[in-house]
């Protein structure tokens, strides 16, 4: 294959389901995650993101890189989870898709998993579906019975549990329906 033009090497690989692209977010986490665990710094995207979410700096939102979300996440000490949680409300719904993109890849604190609970039941108020699933995939991976206990509610709730509910709770927290209550209430959702 060494021989063939790039244009019919890329053709074959173009229907080979091993070669794949990850998701940006995706990609910024692994990123984030081998930087951190080798013990190299952050990327210069970093600094911006920890002013913005701190509430140190006000800067315009738009203007945070997905890699510095990404890095502070991976970073994330008690004092930050909390100073978020306290954030979390004040922040534009494009910022938390971001940081609940990237949170739904590692396990979180309490107070984050209770700020995430309360903004997903608010967008969820509003209509806004897409908020509440980034929400469910973002405690998904965290060992908590505030996590099960909150997927138990939506369950029960035949209006809130539409398909996107759904799809969002087996994505990231298919754990929780491994439950002698939960996984019924889920098949027949």
């Amino acid at each position: 294959m060494g021989r063939e033009e790039t244009a019919d090497v890329d053709h074959l690989m173009k229907d080979n389901p091993l070669a794949f692209t990850p998701s940006v977010t995706f990609q910024a986490m692994l990123n984030a995650r081998a930087t951190h665990d080798r013990g190299l710094s952050a990327s210069q995207h970093l600094e911006p993101v920890e002013a913005y979410l701190s509430g140190q700096q006000t800067i315009d939102w738009q203007a945070l890189g997905l890699q510095g979300i990404a890095d502070y996440v991976v970073r994330m000490a008690t004092p930050d989870a909390e100073s978020l949680a306290q954030r979390l409300p004040e922040l534009p719904t494009t910022v938390i898709h971001s940081l609940c993109y990237c949170l739904e890849h590692q396990p979180l604190q309490q107070p984050l998993v209770v700020a995430l609970q309360r903004c997903g039941e608010a967008a969820a108020q509003v209509g806004d579906i897409e908020t509440l699933c980034a929400c469910l995939r973002a405690v998904g991976n965290t060992d908590t019975s505030a996590v099960g206990d909150w997927y138990t509610a939506l369950l029960n709730d035949s209006a809130a549990c539409g398909p996107d509910v759904l799809a969002a709770i087996a994505g990231r927290g298919w754990g929780y329906l491994e439950d002698a209550q939960r996984l019924p209430l889920f098949c027949n959702a």
